[in-house]
Order: C-alpha cells, then structure tokens, then sequence
C-alpha cells in the first residue's frame, strides 16, 4: 500500500472509528476508496460486508521467498500444497456472463491482448459470475513445454494481436478462486478454496487448466515434485498453508516461493 493509499485508509478509519486493518482489506479487494467510504459511514458490519465486484481487478496475494524445504515445513505447520511455479504473467480473469477481463497483478487490463484465450475460458468456468488467479505462460509449439518469461512478454502488444496469437500460443493456468457465483470466497481457507477451484473448472486441453499440486509433509516428496517441475521447464515450486485465506494486496509467509536460482521480475 502506498503512502497516499495509507493516508486515505488511516483518515477513513479514525472519521468512522474504525479499525484500519479492516478498512485497507476492503480496499484491497475493492480498489475503490469511494465505497469503502461509503460503507464505513454506515458502520463496520457494511465494511466487512463489501466483497469483490466481477469485473472490477482486486490487488492480489504474494509470495515470500524460502530459503529451504525445512523453512517451508517448519513455518507451514509440517505440512503444505506445493504447487507449480510458473514463469509467466500473473493474471486474474472475472466471468460475468458471457464477458471475459482479464487483469494483470499490477491491475492492468489485458483483455484485448488474448483474444484466443476468451472462448476457452468460457467453456472452461463453470459459473458465470466468478474471478479466479493464475498465471499465463507461453508455450512452445514443437516442443508443448513452457517458453521463458521474456517470450510471454512478446504478447503484450498494441498491434499484430491476432498473428502473433498464431505464432505464441498461450496457456492459462489457474490456482486460486476469489469469487463463485458471484459471492467472494477469499475468506475461506486455501484448501476448500482449492477444492471450489476444481470444481469450477472445467479443463480446456493446451489452453486452461488447474495448476497440478502435492501435499506433504515429507521432505522427499518436496525434493521430487521440484525436480519433476523443473523437468517440465517451470521455475520451482509455490508452497501455500492449507488454512490460509486468501490476503489480498498482502505479501506474506503464507504463501513461499521454493526455487533454485534467482528469482525474475514479477508482472
């Protein structure tokens, strides 16, 4: 959060006596400091009611950086999903009705970037009133595996969408639900999260899937499913607390980034 963002969230909270962890979380899901405002005059029960609008980019969670496995383990309880970390553009795509938008981490709208990526997300989201979180990545059309981050970025363009569409096919994979059937869900612990997730999505081969997971305690199987990742051309693995909520704008130890060399930008 910014400095005036922070300004704003602290002026709301103290004309409406309320606590400032409550005003910034709706703002973090709202992005809209008029219905915050809004909400507050009318007291805290209107504040926590305020959920995310389809169609309108919410600020997303992000990882910290792990040092180890143990670290890993040790923070999360024993036990945690590792799921695939991918190298790509982190994007969040809202379903309202038959409109598709997509947005990217920093809350730009990418929608008319990917324009093979709307009939695919279509029929694969089940509900018609639903925002999930992913990444999209670049795949090479020989060889099926992902290509480096610096190739996805050939996507973002203002002309020539549909012929380099064509020449860098892209895929969307999906690892969290914000919204189902137009009710927010980030509340809700990461595994049942997670489970909503797979049920609302229905897989479009080589376009949109549900980013594959384990869950383990055991080192070893950690050791394997990072190695079997790297095989496959992704960057590392992403280990996430099985009871955590999804933290908007918030950049915590609930979610760890597990890779074996230098991390790139995130967009």
């Amino acid at each position: 959060m910014g400095i005036a963002e922070g300004r704003m969230r602290d002026a709301i909270a103290s004309a409406f006596n309320l606590p400032p962890e409550e005003v910034e979380k709706a703002y973090m899901l709202t992005t809209d400091y008029a219905a915050v405002a809004k909400a507050a005059a009318e007291g805290e029960r209107a504040l926590k009611a305020l959920g995310i609008q389809v169609g309108h980019p919410v600020n997303p969670m992000l990882a910290q950086r792990a040092e180890s496995i143990e670290e890993i383990l040790e923070r999360m309880g024993g036990r945690a999903a590792f799921e695939l970390k991918l190298d790509g553009i982190r994007i969040q795509a809202h379903r309202d009705g038959e409109r598709i938008t997509l947005f990217t981490r920093r809350m730009e709208d990418y929608t008319h970037m990917f324009p093979d990526l709307m009939e695919p997300l279509k029929k694969a989201l089940k509900s018609e009133k639903v925002v999930v979180d992913g990444e999209l990545v670049a795949i090479d059309p020989k060889s099926g595996k992902p290509m480096p981050f610096q190739e996805v970025l050939r996507r973002r363009r203002k002309y020539g969408i549909e012929k380099m569409a064509k020449e860098l096919p892209i895929q969307i994979h999906l690892f969290d639900i914000l919204v189902l059937d137009g009710k927010t869900v980030v509340d809700k612990p990461y595994n049942e999260r997670r489970r909503l997730l797979e049920e609302a999505v229905e897989t479009v081969p080589g376009k949109v899937m549900v980013v594959e997971r384990r869950v383990t305690g055991k080192r070893e199987e950690v050791e394997e499913f990072l190695k079997y990742a790297l095989s496959l051309g992704h960057e590392g693995l992403l280990a996430k607390e099985l009871n955590s909520p999804y933290r908007a704008g918030r950049r915590e130890f609930l979610w760890l980034k597990l890779k074996p060399e230098v991390d790139t930008v995130d967009l």
